[in-house]
C-alpha cells in the first residue's frame, strides 16, 4: 500500500520556521535599534548648534594704525628675546617694521578677515589675534618657525595719552 504524502506535516514545519525565523528577525532589530537609537541621540547631541557657534570677531583696519612696539616675542612657543625693540607703523596704505629685512623698510599692505598681507620683494602673512586700543597679537611663519609677538600701541609724545589728564588740568587753570 503507497503511503500519502503528509501534506499537513510539511505545513506545519514551514509554518513553525516561518514563526521562528520571524522571532529572530524581530530580536535582532529590537537589539541593532537599542544600539542605534542611544548612538544616534549621542550623535545628535555632539553636533555644534548653529546659533550657539562663536562668532569670528573682525577686526577694524582703523584700529591697526599707529606704532606697535614688541612687548614678548615668541619662537616655537617659547619665549625669546632675539626679537627685542621689533616695531610695526600701519597707515592707511602702508606698514613698517625692522623684522623683515629690507633695504626700504616701508611696504604696501592689505588687510582683510584678520590678516595683514605685507607686499613687497617678500610677502610676509601675520594672523591678527587680538586687536585692542593698546595690544594687538599677531602670529606669522618665518623660516618655517611659527612666532607670535605681542605688541603694545606706542601714543606719539605729541598726543596725551587717554589716560592723561594734563592737558586737561592745564585749561581748567585758565
Amino acid at each position: 500500500m503507497a503511503q500519502k504524502p503528509c501534506f499537513a506535516s510539511f505545513d506545519s514545519v514551514w509554518l513553525f520556521l516561518h514563526f521562528q525565523l520571524a522571532s529572530i528577525f524581530q530580536n535582532m532589530l529590537l537589539r541593532l535599534s537599542s544600539i542605534l537609537l542611544p548612538m544616534g541621540l549621542l550623535l545628535g547631541a555632539c553636533q555644534n548648534d548653529v546659533n550657539n557657534a562663536p562668532s569670528k570677531v573682525e577686526y577694524l583696519k582703523k584700529d591697526l594704525i599707529g606704532r606697535w612696539e614688541l612687548t614678548k616675542g615668541f619662537r616655537n612657543n617659547k619665549e625669546t628675546e632675539t626679537l627685542t625693540g621689533t616695531y610695526y607703523e600701519f597707515t592707511d596704505d602702508k606698514m613698517s617694521t625692522n623684522l623683515t629685512p629690507s633695504l626700504d623698510p616701508s611696504f604696501d599692505y592689505s588687510f582683510e578677515d584678520n590678516i595683514i598681507e605685507q607686499k613687497g620683494e617678500s610677502v610676509f602673512v601675520y594672523k591678527v589675534d587680538t586687536l585692542t586700543a593698546d595690544l594687538l597679537t599677531l602670529s606669522t611663519v618665518i623660516n618655517n618657525f611659527p612666532f607670535r609677538l605681542e605688541l603694545k600701541k606706542v601714543v606719539p609724545s605729541n598726543e596725551p595719552a587717554a589716560s592723561d589728564t594734563t592737558k586737561d588740568a592745564e585749561f581748567k587753570e585758565l
